[in-house]
């Protein structure tokens, strides 16, 4: 048994063919009113009002103590001995301290004045470093 199909070669009517031009009218209004709808969609959120804050405290007092290649402390820009490094700190009540040693100075002064901050009673000591 032999199963035969017709050809349709005649003439399409107006109502097989899908309406193109309707179909994306409906989709440009529908990102139309998406994008409108969206714009002004308030986000909720906690609304939260900081308190403003008087400081009584001043900034710390900080100062750089500089060792150069040859071992020679600065402070301030003045050279300075290692005895001499408490005393100044002590005198001047500073509370932080950055250290900036040279690649090639000896690690016994870096920890010589370590030493002299911690017996100025400095609790912050920072080495100071390039990236």
């Amino acid at each position: 048994m032999q199963v035969k199909f017709k050809r349709r070669l005649g003439k399409t009517s107006y109502f097989n063919q899908v309406n193109n031009i309707s179909f994306l009218n409906i989709l440009l209004l529908f990102f139309a009113f998406l994008m409108l709808g969206t714009g002004f969609a308030i986000v909720p959120g906690l609304n939260v009002k900081l308190p403003n804050v008087v400081t009584s405290k001043e900034l710390s007092k900080m100062i750089d103590v500089r060792i150069s290649d040859d071992d020679t402390i600065y402070i301030q820009g003045k050279p300075a001995f290692i005895k001499d490094v408490a005393i100044f700190l002590k005198k001047n009540k500073y509370d932080t301290v950055f250290i900036k040693a040279d690649k090639n100075s000896n690690v016994g002064v870096l920890t010589e004045v370590w030493q002299a901050c911690k017996e100025a009673g400095i609790g912050r000591i920072s080495f100071v470093t390039n990236q």
